[in-house]
This record gives structure tokens, C-alpha cells and sequence, in this order.
């Protein structure tokens, strides 16, 4: 098994590395600044903690807790001394630069020297302009490296916690808290708010009403696997055990492809799709989930813009009103990288679709077909339930939709495993 990064594109550069913009220059003095700062507090191994971080707190106006963390994220990236340089740049932040420290801390001791290559490719921008790392892109990025030279050493996810259900009651009213784990709270967020707009009401008179069986709203829950097999719904990675349990709850399979339609809304397909590919907000440096965004047309729908797939994408409602006024203009491209232009200075920034049914490159292409011929038999057998035009349109797979309140089909769910036993055949299509 070995690391292959993402295919960038001839220039690919971060907008925090333009020359002659002073904001810029000023974003990358600051960022500059932090790695300075985390260089002057690096201390020898055998240091005591409390005597080494008072010290550094009081010479560097820090409080001790973040001398502390300065000092221990300074250690881990000491020991790659290429990265550190490139951190010098000034093109990472500081919240960046503490997760990437915290990712790198999981790497046994005598593999830095094997995992620094692909550390420096997995940090390097694949587009023009290309946005800021956010601190879930360094994570995403790093952990698919770690994932080939130490997967074994990663941590393992947090202890599980039961739902908690409590109540908290005062002289004329109640307060309830669940805790839920994430997946099932964004299910339930979505729930309500569809319940919520459905009988225009507020959220709380929803919760009461679904609670109550007052109320007849349905949600489906889109769950994607990558070619990597890692499952994903409402833009969360799901651990092993998770996607386990949704797979099993799933109720319909379908593969989905770019399409269009008549008129302004999108069909279901073309929502799950856009979701499956963008993941979260595609404006600079949103991290807005999908769930939560509006599906926007790129090219104005009143302007003729076609309700397709290559013209639809995700954006939070903030930044759905700020393209909607002119602030922002955006242009998006075949491999699904947008260019955000601003009317207020001029300036452009990029952003890649980062979810697994983004689009790929033949570049990408080409790199898995000669990964696969030596990961996979050379001769797979074909299932026999696909045709080639099946194969030949499907990019990626939506694993299912999981239609909550309704039982699942025996036959499908049989189907649907049936196609997870089977995910690589035909070069780059998965089904």
C-alpha cells in the first residue's frame, strides 16, 4: 500500500503566496510570526515540563498552558525539519500548524524520516490560488499518509458513549438535553427543521410534535463510500463501526452520475450528488457541513443557468447571500474546482470539491489503475447484475439512502452487500 496524493495541477499555489498583496504579505508575517515563536520554544526531550514552559510563557507573554502546547507541538515538528521549512513560509496558520503537530504526534519514533516525503506532498496546494488549509483538510490530508506507514499506531476512536437523556426542570418549564453521538444528532437536527418547515413552526414546538406522533415528515440519509472505503454521511467520516450499523439500516441502493433536469429545484439524485462531491460549503474556507447548506445555482437559473449537476453546488446561507448580491462571483471548472472572484478588491481564491464523488483527474485515473493492477487479482471476475453502460457512467457509489421509519428490503439490503463485496472493477469505476 502506498500514498497517492492528489494530482496537482501545472502552477498550483496558495493565494497566500501571491506577490505584490499586501494582505497577503500580512497574512503570511503573521503565520511566519507563530512558527518563529514555536522555533524559540522547541526544548530538549529530557526538559522538565513546568520549569521549560514558565519559562517560555513569561519571555513570550503566553499563558502556561499555551507555552505548554507551543513547546510540545515544537518537539513533534522538530523531528521533520523539511516541514518545518516549509512551514516558514507563512503559507499555514496557526490552527493548521497545531493540527498538523497533533497528527504527527501519533508517528513512532525512528519513521520520520519515511513519513516526511509524503508529509511535504500531502501539505502542497493541487490548484491556483488555492484557499488556506483549513485544520479538518490538514487532518484529512495527514491521516491519509499515517494510514500507510503506521496505521497501527493511530488512535483508536473515542470510547463510544451511551446517549444521555436529561431533564432539568424549572417553576414553568423544562429543559431537556440528549447527548447523541454525531451522525444521529445531525439526523435529528435535519428531522426537526424539516418538521419545523413543514408546519411552520419553531424548532421546539417540532421536537414536540415528533415526539408526540403529531407529525408525518420523513428524512433520507445519504451515505457514500470512497474508493479508499471509507464511508461518509452529512460530510462525516463514519468509523468501522458506524458505517457497520448504517450500511445495515440502509433501504435503497442507486448509482449516481452528473444529470439535469426541467426547472429550478433539483431532484433528489442531483442533492445526493452534489453532497457526495462537495461535502460542505465550496466558499474560501467554509467548513459548513452539507446538511446544513443551501444547493445553489452557479450561473444564475433566471439567467439561463441549467439546473445540472456541472452548474449546482453547495453554500452555506451566509455565503449563498453574499454571491446572490454580487460580492462574490465564482466560476467552476470540469474537475470541479471553483474560482471565487471578489467585486470589492479583485482578488481570486480557489477551492477543490473534496468529497468522494468529486471528479477525477485522468492523471488520478491512471495512478490508481497501476495501484490497483498490483493491490487487486489481475483478473477480477465481473458481477454478473451490472452492464457496461452501468459501469462506464458511474464515477463513484452512493452506498444507499437509508429512509428513516421505513423497514429495510431484504432483497435490496442482499443487493447492496452484494455490491460492497465488489467495489473496484473497469479501471476507475466503482459500483
Amino acid at each position: 500500500m502506498v500514498y497517492r496524493p492528489p494530482y496537482a495541477r501545472a502552477g498550483a499555489c496558495w493565494i497566500l503566496a501571491a506577490e505584490n498583496d499586501e494582505l497577503a504579505e500580512l497574512g503570511r508575517s503573521a503565520n511566519r510570526v507563530h512558527v518563529q515563536r514555536m522555533i524559540a520554544a522547541i526544548p530538549a526531550e529530557d526538559d522538565y515540563v513546568c520549569d521549560h514552559a514558565t519559562r517560555i510563557a513569561a519571555r513570550l507573554g503566553l499563558t502556561n498552558y499555551q507555552a505548554e502546547k507551543l513547546s510540545v507541538e515544537a518537539m513533534v515538528l522538530a523531528r521533520y525539519p523539511e516541514v518545518m521549512g516549509l512551514l516558514v513560509t507563512g503559507h499555514y496558520t496557526p490552527q493548521a500548524v497545531s493540527k498538523l503537530a497533533d497528527c504527527l504526534s501519533y508517528v513512532p519514533d525512528g519513521l520520520e524520516g519515511e513519513v516526511e516525503p509524503d508529509v511535504l506532498v500531502a501539505l502542497a496546494p493541487i490548484v491556483v490560488n488555492q484557499c488556506p488549509l483549513s485544520p479538518a483538510q490538514v487532518v484529512k490530508r495527514i491521516f491519509a499518509v499515517l494510514e500507510v506507514h503506521c496505521q497501527d499506531a493511530l488512535p483508536r476512536e473515542m470510547k463510544r458513549k451511551k446517549p444521555e437523556f436529561r431533564v432539568t426542570r424549572g417553576e414553568h418549564s423544562a429543559e431537556i438535553t440528549v447527548n447523541l453521538p454525531l451522525i444521529e444528532g445531525h439526523a435529528i437536527e435535519q428531522l426537526v427543521r424539516n418538521t419545523a418547515e413543514k408546519y411552520h413552526i419553531s424548532t421546539g414546538e417540532a421536537v414536540v410534535r415528533l415526539i408526540l406522533g403529531q407529525a408525518d415528515v420523513r428524512i433520507t440519509l445519504n451515505l457514500f463510500k470512497s474508493e479508499s472505503g471509507q464511508v461518509f454521511a452529512n460530510g462525516i467520516r463514519l468509523d468501522e463501526e458506524d458505517a457497520a450499523r448504517w450500511e445495515d439500516r440502509a433501504t435503497h441502493v442507486r448509482d449516481l452520475a452528473p444529470s439535469e433536469t426541467d426547472g429550478y429545484t433539483p431532484t433528489e439524485a442531483q442533492r445526493a450528488f452534489v453532497e457526495g462531491r462537495d461535502m460542505h460549503c465550496r466558499f474560501p474556507g467554509c467548513a459548513v457541513p452539507a446538511h446544513q447548506c443551501d444547493i445553489d445555482h452557479i450561473h444564475r437559473y433566471s439567467d439561463g443557468g441549467p439546473t445540472h449537476t456541472d452548474n449546482l453546488h453547495l453554500l452555506c446561507r451566509r455565503h449563498h447571500r453574499l454571491k446572490t448580491a454580487g460580492i462574490w462571483d465564482v466560476a467552476r471548472y470540469p474537475d470541479s474546482t471553483e474560482v471565487w472572484t471578489s467585486q470589492g478588491d479583485g482578488h481570486t481564491v480557489s477551492t477543490t470539491a473534496e468529497g468522494p464523488l468529486a471528479r477525477a483527474t485522468f492523471a488520478e485515473r491512471l495512478s490508481r489503475k497501476r495501484a490497483r493492477a498490483q493491490d487487486t487479482p489481475a483478473d477480477p471476475i465481473r458481477p454478473a447484475y451490472l452492464d457496461g453502460e452501468d459501469l462506464l457512467n458511474a464515477e463513484v457509489t452512493v452506498l444507499g439512502h437509508l429512509q428513516f421509519g421505513m423497514p429495510g428490503d431484504p432483497e435490496e439490503l442482499a443487493v447492496f452487500r452484494s455490491k460492497l463485496a465488489h467495489l473496484y472493477y473497469w479501471g476507475e469505476t466503482a459500483i
